[in-house]
């Protein structure tokens, strides 16, 4: 039986991506969410409901999670660009205050 996943669990996931510094990753790295899965937080998850979770979920409602506006532009970023080795550091991040 499928159970929706809870605030904590969203929270943890965006946790571990900003802990291991995961942005640009998201979408390819196949062994980031086969970890996850892993990790006791998950109640037993596969792999595949994390990232899916992350990309149809999380991902277009981060502005509701309790993350820096710096790790949310972080993330916003990595999802959308499509050159990997066009990265960005951290001073060329605007914000809109």
């Amino acid at each position: 039986m499928k159970t929706n996943f809870t605030v904590d669990e969203e929270e943890c996931i965006l946790n571990k991506i900003i802990e291991q510094k995961k942005y640009y990753t998201l979408r390819d790295d196949e062994s980031f969410w086969r970890n996850l899965s892993k990790d006791g937080n998950f109640r037993n998850r596969p792999w595949t409901s994390l990232k899916t979770h992350f990309l149809r979920h999380i991902f277009p409602n981060i502005r509701k999670y309790n993350i820096s506006e710096l790790e949310r532009r972080k993330i916003q970023v990595a999802m959308i660009q499509t050159d990997p080795n066009d990265r960005i550091s951290d001073d060329s991040i605007e914000f809109d205050y």
